[in-house]
């Protein structure tokens, strides 16, 4: 039978315009596997039918190589097409707040990874609103990635996160008597106008 070595997994991004061609330079190379035979040429074979790519969705492919030499004796390996997506979502603990009110008073940043492929230094990064003065941060995963020195600017990260695993990292800050919009009226921290509700989360697929 053939003898098949190498052969490497092919991780897209999630809804890339370049997919397309990636699977196709991926194929054409068996997937970066190598045959030899002792009886002669070996011919490739593949049963690739298709992959979801979209962002959030777990898009995953398992193609099996053939490998068949002039003998018509053959030889197979599985390898997979994974897709990355990283998702994040931020969440403030109470929808309004008094300033000197409410004693640890925080939002959470929670990371998931919703695609099929692992994911590795995984970076959240949030500029906080200078109305909120961050106190402190902690994270279920993961450490500060500090850079700056800024407290206000949140950095953390995550060295891996498995498909279908979260991180939760929670950033502590108060609100000064002297914020106008911490007067318990117009002081709700989930609408846009007051306090932007936005963080991101950047990673690598390996």
């Amino acid at each position: 039978d053939p003898v098949i070595t190498g052969g490497n997994n092919l991780i897209l991004a999630c809804e890339d315009s370049a997919n397309e061609t990636r699977i196709d330079t991926w194929l054409d190379a068996n997937g970066g596997a190598l045959g030899v035979d002792a009886c002669g040429g070996v011919e490739w074979s593949n049963n690739y039918s298709g992959v979801n790519d979209t962002c959030g969705a777990a898009g995953s492919a398992t193609v099996t190589f053939t490998a068949t030499d002039d003998c018509g004796n053959d030889t197979s390996i599985d390898l997979d097409i994974l897709v990355a997506s990283v998702d994040i979502k931020k969440e403030f603990t109470y929808d309004s707040v008094i300033a000197g009110a409410i004693a640890g008073i925080s939002f959470t940043l929670t990371v998931t990874n919703d695609g099929s492929a692992a994911l590795s230094d995984v970076l959240v990064e949030d500029t906080v609103d200078d109305r909120l003065t961050v106190t402190s941060v902690s994270g279920t995963a993961g450490g500060s990635a500090d850079s700056d020195g800024n407290a206000q600017t949140v950095e953390w990260n995550i060295p891996s996160l498995a498909p279908g695993a979260s991180a939760v990292i929670t950033v502590y800050f108060t609100v000064d008597s002297a914020v106008e919009e911490a007067d318990g009226a117009g002081g709700r921290l989930n609408e846009d106008l007051n306090v932007p509700n936005t963080a991101t989360v950047n990673a690598a697929a390996t």
